[in-house]
């Protein structure tokens, strides 16, 4: 049996799954529309992770999401929402439009993300109990579903790779920027992300590897007369 590797599914690790599966590598997937089209295309060497979730499975993660939501709850939304002052500067940052609203919106949204991730996780842990997961590769480890499967990987001791989404983000010295806290053990960099996140205190392994999303740009040239004409330059005067 070919050693399994886990890919989050998004936008980069996409372009992983043919390259990995020439290696006698097995691949599992976690997005669930990615991991669907790529099961079409390579069959069964391509594991969807979240396809035919047991009934079972889903009504216990229903159950548990209730219990965990009364918990939360169990004071008002307005006194949660006054602790984000201690929350960390990019998430407050990031949330400082809460207003009356929070109150209806809050309990369900916070009662659904707990059922998926929920379920999400019992996935995962089916997935690595049959097959032993041998290392998580996502696009990005910050949000809550693939911020929550490095954690989860984390826990288990696998080890995990970040390849990046985007070549960069904002610039090094800029912050708060939620990418600051990416958990990934290593890093599959270009120059730009390199910098970025050896400046915003990235604690893992930083390897430079380069993007087979961003590679093939290395190959597109055009003249100097295209590209002014491509943006709209006055060629007559300095460009930078």
């Amino acid at each position: 049996m070919n050693p399994l590797i886990l890919l989050s599914g998004g936008i980069t690790t996409k372009e992983l799954t043919s390259l990995l599966l020439k290696r006698k590598l097995d691949i599992a997937v976690f997005d669930p529309q990615t991991a669907e089209a790529q099961a079409q295309i390579h069959g069964e060497r391509v594991i969807p992770v979240l396809r035919n979730i047991p009934q079972q499975v889903q009504q216990n993660a229903y159950s548990k999401a209730t219990q965990l939501t009364a918990q939360v709850f169990a004071e008002p939304v307005s006194a949660i929402a006054e602790r984000i002052e201690e929350m960390p500067e990019w998430y407050r940052f990031s949330h400082n439009g809460l207003d009356e609203h929070l109150g209806i919106f809050l309990p369900g949204y916070t009662h659904q993300s707990f059922t998926n991730q929920i379920i999400r996780y019992a996935a995962l842990d089916a997935l690595n109990e049959a097959r032993k997961i041998k290392l998580v590769v996502t696009h990005e480890d910050v949000t809550e579903v693939f911020g929550g499967l490095a954690q989860w990987a984390k826990h288990h001791g696998i080890p995990t790779m970040h390849v990046p989404h985007a070549n960069h983000y904002s610039l090094p010295e800029i912050s708060p920027d939620i990418h600051e806290t990416s958990i990934c053990d290593y890093l599959a960099a270009t120059p730009h992300m390199e910098q970025f996140y050896k400046k915003n205190g990235y604690r893992g392994e930083v390897r430079l590897t380069g993007s087979p999303l961003f590679d093939r740009w290395t190959e597109y040239r055009r003249d100097r007369d295209w590209a002014l004409r491509a943006l709209k330059l006055d060629g007559s005067k300095p460009v930078v």
